[in-house]
């Protein structure tokens, strides 16, 4: 008796096992993990979104309450043309704010030319029907240092402008400090 059989040798011998990643049970596993992925990017994004709309509820409500206090501002320094939005208002601070305004350029010079061994106790400075009253107290280690000073601020721009007609010298003899005041004024 013969028997014969057929193999296909491109498929090889059939098997009653099934590969592990095939099958219903491993696409519901990889749909189930993707719909989880997509539920986490959903409530990420929300979570960030509600952040973003707080954080723009409180730069609005910042916004609001700096404008209002630049429109009354404007309203105690007298101000002409101000608007209840404070959009003219907030140019015009800005431009204030980089000007230089009332006697800073002096404080500035003195600050940059004090040389060690000076040290500046008070400014005082008075403007009166356009003349320019200016006092300035301090010590200093040695008279020469305070001539030197002196000379120094006098040949810059700023206090170019201004005639030294008065200096007072005080030596206390318990220390080694002279105290100095030094105005343009008599």
């Amino acid at each position: 008796m013969l028997v014969e059989q057929n193999i296909n040798l491109l498929h090889g011998l059939p098997s009653d096992r099934s590969s592990k990643y095939t099958g219903p049970q491993f696409l519901l596993l990889i749909l189930g993990g993707f719909l989880g992925l997509l539920l986490l990017i959903y409530f990420v994004n929300f979570w960030l979104y509600k952040n973003a709309q707080s954080n723009l509820m409180q730069l609005l409500v910042t916004k609001d309450a700096v404008t209002k206090q630049v429109v009354r501002l404007k309203k105690q320094l007298g101000v002409q043309d101000v608007e209840e939005d404070g959009s003219k208002a907030f140019v015009e601070v800005k431009r204030l704010r980089f000007s230089k305004i009332g006697f800073s350029s002096y404080l500035e010079e003195l600050a940059q030319y004090a040389p060690y061994g000076i040290w500046l106790n008070g400014v005082s400075f008075d403007l009166k029907m356009g003349m320019l009253s200016f006092m300035l107290n301090g010590k200093t280690l040695s008279t020469a240092l305070l001539s030197r000073f002196i000379k120094t601020i006098e040949q810059h721009h700023v206090f170019g402008k201004i005639d030294f007609i008065s200096l007072r010298l005080q030596k206390n003899e318990k220390d080694n400090f002279a105290s100095f005041t030094l105005s343009n004024s008599k």
